[in-house]
């Protein structure tokens, strides 16, 4: 299989993952909203990915939504940790992939796959125990209240804006908002949230990316020099939370070697977040919304 037959394969196996399910007349979902930066100035970049992250540490979400009834804490707290890793997933993929392998953005990944870790568990386990009458409400209240999703949509978009996220990125999330509530709304919230659960397992049980991706290298260089490249930074935990959100490939992954491919291969990047960054960032808005309509949830959720 050649390079761009690969990548077709690729693009199109995504798609399935991305758009499964019953979406009826819903928004259209975009797909990894890359929007392939040239190499910008590192220096530069990781500044404003440090200065993003630190103003998220103080960014209390329950304050904008004054008739919260719910555990505002747990609010607060899982709040925090999904937007930080919706933050660093968007600022890492705009990045190009010779980029995405700088020593600098590769620690701050390791750096943030305990909070990834937890945004995801604790949505993982908000959504399990979610009971009909949880569901009945959420449904009720974006029927009854055609504004509650847009004050969602506006209070994590402003966050999103205020740390810097690109456009694109905003943009992307907006339009995946847009879907999920319109399927919670016109569609019972359990055929969504059952979906997510589905699809969340799947992509960080096998990580079908980095597979693939292995795949791909081993056909340009030789499995030995792969390997042998690999094999300190392999036996590094390549976490759920990084798996999830699509990006576990790209952590302490091919490097230099990837680097080399892609510069005779401008596109070698294509197709890669597709799969797992999309099911991820859609995943933990589903939770974010079961969160701010007050679902009552234990407090050791996260």
């Amino acid at each position: 299989m050649d390079r761009r037959d690969f990548l077709k394969k690729s693009a199109l196996g995504a798609a399935g993952l991305t758009s499964a399910g019953s979406l009826g007349c819903a928004p259209r979902l975009l797909g990894s909203g890359r929007t392939a930066l040239s190499r910008p100035d590192m220096t530069a970049y990781l500044d404003r990915f440090d200065l993003g992250l630190g103003r998220m540490e103080e960014w209390s979400i329950s304050s904008s939504f004054p008739d919260f009834h719910g555990d505002a804490s747990l609010l607060d707290s899982l709040g925090r940790k999904s937007m930080k890793t919706l933050y660093a997933t968007g600022m890492f993929g705009d990045l190009p992939v010779e980029s995405q392998v700088h020593p600098g953005i590769q620690d701050r990944m390791w750096t943030i796959q305990p909070a990834m870790d937890e945004s995801i568990a604790g949505i993982t386990q908000l959504l399990n125990r979610q009971v009909p009458e949880d569901l009945a409400r959420v449904r009720s209240t974006l029927r009854d209240q055609p504004a509650f999703l847009r004050q969602v949509t506006e209070t994590l978009d402003a966050e999103a804006a205020r740390s810097g996220l690109s456009d694109a990125r905003r943009h992307q999330f907006r339009t995946q908002m847009m879907q999920v509530g319109w399927r919670l709304r016109h569609q019972p919230p359990s055929l969504l949230v059952n979906e997510y659960l589905v699809k969340v397992e799947k992509v960080s049980a096998s990580d079908i990316e980095a597979e693939a991706r292995q795949r791909w290298l081993a056909a340009k260089v030789s499995e030995r020099a792969f390997w042998q490249g690999e094999r300190t930074k392999r036996q590094r935990r390549i976490s759920r939370g990084l798996r999830t959100m699509g990006i576990g490939v790209l952590i302490g992954g091919a490097s230099a070697l990837l680097i080399a491919v892609s510069a005779n291969n401008a596109d070698a990047g294509v197709g890669v977040g597709l799969v797992g960054a999309t099911v991820g960032s859609i995943f933990i808005l589903v939770g974010l919304i079961m969160l701010l309509v007050g679902v009552s949830t234990p407090a050791d959720a996260t």
